[in-house]
């Protein structure tokens, strides 16, 4: 088991479990941010959530730079409002959204890519299309505030 905790740059401060190919996030009171030293600007991403008592989950893409505060996109599962959304932190607009009745507590989650097509998938049912101007950036997982569980993330490039 590897811990490797969040400077707070990446949103609230918080250890990151690793077991395998599941990756756990507990924050307590806030989101967190855990990138990969991937930078992609056409991707498939996808993983399995097994969501505890977390608020939401998803993907952050298309991070320019270091911190939380250069531009970003976050396809984020609100299991509080039973919404997708297309966001971006650190302040949550809703770019995008809509409803999907959230039941039992794993869903798949995949997000296609592609120049300025964004697609969201939650167990294979087509959720979210949206059209956004894209650069492409850095890629990982968010969390917030509760336990979630990212079983087998993977990352598919695409040419």
């Amino acid at each position: 088991d590897k811990v490797i905790p969040n400077t707070g740059r990446w949103g609230s401060i918080c250890p990151w479990e690793y077991d395998g190919t599941t990756v756990t996030a507990s924050p307590k009171t806030d989101w967190v941010v855990k990138m990969f030293d991937i930078h992609a600007k056409n991707f498939v991403m996808e993983t399995t959530i097994h969501r505890q008592d977390a608020l939401s989950a998803g993907f952050i893409f298309d991070v320019d730079g270091d911190s939380i505060y250069d531009n970003n996109k976050i396809a984020l599962l609100d299991f509080t409002e039973n919404e997708v959304w297309l966001t971006q932190a650190r302040y949550f607009p809703k770019h995008n959204a809509r409803r999907f009745r959230f039941e039992g507590d794993t869903f798949q989650l995949k997000v296609v890519a592609y120049e300025t097509l964004l697609e969201v998938y939650v167990n294979d049912i087509f959720v979210l299309h949206h059209m956004i101007d894209r650069t492409g950036g850095k890629i990982g997982l968010f969390a917030e505030t509760g336990t979630v569980r990212f079983l087998d993330p993977k990352v598919y490039l695409l040419s």
